[in-house]
């Protein structure tokens, strides 16, 4: 947990008037230079001198972050070079409460997303334009997408997540699909679970969501979830080629895609033979796992098949090795 420390100072009014600029740079080289030598997970070097500032504007001095400075700093001592900084970091958010304030949103947005070392590139900025409206957050979640080739830094997985719903909120599935073409996400398995949840809603776009989230599944490695968006599609084929490529598949997975997409194809296609290779299921793990779900029926046909295709003993031994199945899974 990140503390600033506080120390009362006694300020005349009128050296606070005349310093007020002066005092505001000086916390804020104090911070930078703390901020350096052991930069906080929790914090942002925005976070820490908006804190700061908030202290000293109290008629308090700044003594460090978590204790790691005792005594208030000497402004001569400073460094030039982090002076000058701090000085610039002030007047660019400065710049930016004023845009803010004017209610300026898209030229602040643009601004914050440029904003130098990222200090305005941060959920808590994302959430003052969020508090405004969605219109607004949307600009924000633009300039901020816009800005990662130049800058060549993705965003926080919660400021990613944050934009892909946004624009999804607003049915602007051309803008995330355009974030995912250039690689302006950094992707999660989030992100593409509201892919397909706004596929769900919104059938006409399911086609491209799925696909979208069949990219941003393979990406993370996530193959199992990756398989089910091709099933989805219609891809029954593709997926048993993709998995049978991984090398990851078991039986637990191969049921649970079977579960989560009941079809008679995908279950034809997981009881044969692969390129010479056993088949991913046996005929009674695959109607047994097609008993267990609303498709039920799906299951009782497959079995109908076999019974059509192979002689009355086979297919009593078929049976048997289904009720084995069942009762396993039960157990």
């Amino acid at each position: 947990m990140v503390t600033i420390e506080i120390v009362n100072l006694p300020l005349s009014s009128t050296s606070a008037l005349n310093c007020h600029r002066c005092q505001k740079l000086k916390v804020a080289v104090e911070v930078a230079g703390v901020y350096k030598e052991n930069p906080p997970e929790s914090h942002s070097l925005s976070d820490l001198i908006t804190m700061a500032l908030t202290t000293q504007s109290m008629g308090f001095a700044f003594r460090g972050v978590s204790g790691q400075r005792d005594t208030p700093f000497s402004f001569e001592d400073d460094d030039p070079n982090k002076e000058k900084e701090a000085e610039m970091l002030l007047e660019y958010i400065d710049k930016f409460h004023e845009l803010f304030d004017e209610e300026c949103y898209q030229d602040a947005a643009i601004h914050a997303a440029n904003s130098p070392k990222g200090i305005l590139r941060t959920p808590e900025t994302m959430a003052k334009f969020k508090d405004v409206g969605t219109e607004a957050l949307l600009a924000y979640c633009e300039a901020l997408m816009s800005s990662v080739s130049a800058l060549s830094h993705l965003p926080s997985p919660e400021v990613c997540l944050e934009c892909v719903r946004c624009a999804l909120s607003q049915h602007r599935l051309d803008l995330v699909t355009h974030w995912i073409a250039q690689n302006s996400l950094l992707l999660t398995e989030e992100i593409a679970n509201a892919l397909c949840e706004y596929a769900d809603q919104n059938p006409l776009s399911g086609p491209v969501c799925l696909a979208l989230a069949q990219a941003v599944f393979t990406a993370i490695q996530a193959h199992r979830q990756a398989a089910v968006c091709m099933c989805r599609q219609g891809k029954v084929y593709n997926m048993v080629e993709y998995a049978h490529g991984t090398g990851t598949f078991h039986t637990a997975d191969w049921e649970q895609v079977l579960q989560t997409c009941p079809s008679l194809e995908l279950a034809r296609s997981l009881t044969r033979p692969y390129n010479n290779q056993p088949p991913a299921l046996q005929l009674g793990q695959a109607v047994s796992t097609l008993l267990q779900t609303e498709d039920y029926m799906i299951g009782l046909q497959l079995l109908q098949e076999t019974h059509d295709r192979f002689p009355s003993g086979q297919f009593a031994i078929t049976l048997r090795s289904i009720v084995c199945c069942s009762l396993s899974g039960e157990g």
